[in-house]
């Protein structure tokens, strides 16, 4: 009989052991859950916060923040820059309204940008376009070259058209 009372007590302290174990176990899940929900929740909170997963604040993608649009603003129907118009000076006839308002203009002129001139335009930096007037000479730098003047580009400026054919090319494809 006492090798039977023996061989229960074991039993029941296996059973314990087994089942502390088991409290463990299920502590570690409920840990590893709630870091999962806890995650979620902060990816949550920043997409909220207008942060993307990345940590990047919205206003650093901006190349002009704070830009104050009227209410009853419309952005204007633009041509897409095909490399080839006087797109600056019809995008200056679009947006005659506002040719004092430099924080305008910069932001709306991503509006009338398509494939390389667009990537060009993100690529930009904050920095280095505070008004529109930089813009302009921005762009006018990269993608007017020697136009009207019967001057061809150098050989630095060979090599941008060249990338820039060769994005284009990526882009037709």
């Amino acid at each position: 009989m006492e090798n039977k009372v023996e061989a229960l007590e074991q039993q029941n302290y296996d059973l314990k052991r087994e089942v502390s174990q088991l409290k463990e176990q299920m502590a570690q899940i409920r840990v590893s859950l709630s870091e999962e929900k806890w995650q979620s929740l902060e990816e949550w909170l920043c997409a909220v916060e207008g942060r993307d997963r990345y940590g990047l604040e919205v206003v650093d993608l901006c190349l002009v923040p704070n830009v104050g649009l009227p209410a009853d603003f419309k952005t204007p129907e633009f041509d897409k820059y095909k490399g080839s118009s006087c797109h600056l000076a019809m995008y200056y006839r679009k947006m005659a309204a506002y040719i004092y308002d430099d924080k305008v203009l910069i932001h709306c002129f991503q509006n009338n940008l398509t494939g390389v001139t667009l990537n060009w335009y993100i690529g930009l930096e904050r920095e280095r376009i505070k008004m529109w007037r930089d813009l302009a000479e921005a762009f006018l730098k990269q993608y007017k070259y020697g136009h009207g003047t019967g001057s061809l580009p150098s050989s630095e400026h060979g090599q941008e058209i060249t990338r820039r054919l060769q994005g284009i090319r990526l882009e037709v494809a």
